[in-house]
């Protein structure tokens, strides 16, 4: 991870709560100080400041916020054309969600220009603070960093001028709230089925507590035709 990119991943922090502000700023003051932290020790504070947000959410609103986050990619990604995979959608009783789609990921290009399959990739890992937000509008940004480190990998992929990063990152993230306000209610629908699963063990999980290995799930073939009914046609692969 680039001095730059984790600039840009820290700057989020500015709208945690106050405790949480405190420890980002440790962070940014960390940042500007030593070009060479690792990434490891940058992920240990940035951990400490997910902490200190979460904190504040009781366990139901961390739950079902989390849910709407996951269903914002999603429909998002059908809609920009990103294949769903079969998995679909999770979440845990910790408030933790994975939402399976097919996305880009940084493959070392330089200066490429603009890919359709990167700007769906971002648009749609954008989506899903977006989505967050409009369920609970206090959120903040920090459940969102790992999505936002994948955009600005892709966008330093695309865009090697950082005048020309900056535009850009600012043009997808209004695409993305944009559709995600445009398709508020397939994101709800998705959102309340997931959360209207029964609670099911995980497969293979490995916490040190039975209740942490309880999760609920939304196959690939059930979000396909639940989108379906609210006018977002999606394809599903493996």
């Amino acid at each position: 991870m680039g001095l730059l990119a984790l600039k840009l991943s820290v700057d989020m922090f500015d709208e945690l709560t106050p405790e949480s502000i405190e420890i980002a700023r440790a962070l940014k003051a960390r940042v500007d100080q030593r070009a060479d932290e690792t990434q490891s020790s940058i992920r240990e504070v940035v951990e400490l400041a997910l902490n200190g947000y979460f904190a504040h959410l009781d366990r139901e609103t961390e739950v079902r916020s989390t849910a709407y986050h996951e269903a914002g990619h999603v429909v998002v990604a059908a809609v920009k054309g990103l294949k769903l995979r079969k998995r679909g959608l999770r979440i845990d009783q910790e408030g933790s969600g994975i939402a399976y789609y097919e996305s880009k990921q940084k493959d070392g290009s330089s200066d490429i220009g603009e890919d359709p399959s990167r700007v769906a990739s971002i648009v749609a890992a954008y989506a899903g603070h977006h989505a967050q937000a409009r369920f609970y509008p206090g959120c903040g940004t920090a459940s969102a960093c790992c999505d936002t480190e994948q955009a600005h990998d892709l966008e330093n992929e695309m865009f090697s001028e950082p005048r020309v990063q900056c535009e850009k990152d600012a043009e997808y993230k209004k695409q993305s709230k944009e559709l995600v306000n445009q398709r508020w209610k397939a994101i709800e629908a998705l959102a309340e089925a997931l959360l209207a699963k029964p609670l099911t063990p995980q497969v293979g999980c490995e916490r040190r507590w039975s209740h942490q290995c309880q999760e609920k799930v939304i196959t690939g073939e059930e979000i396909i035709s639940l989108l379906a009914r609210h006018g977002v046609s999606a394809t599903l692969v493996d």
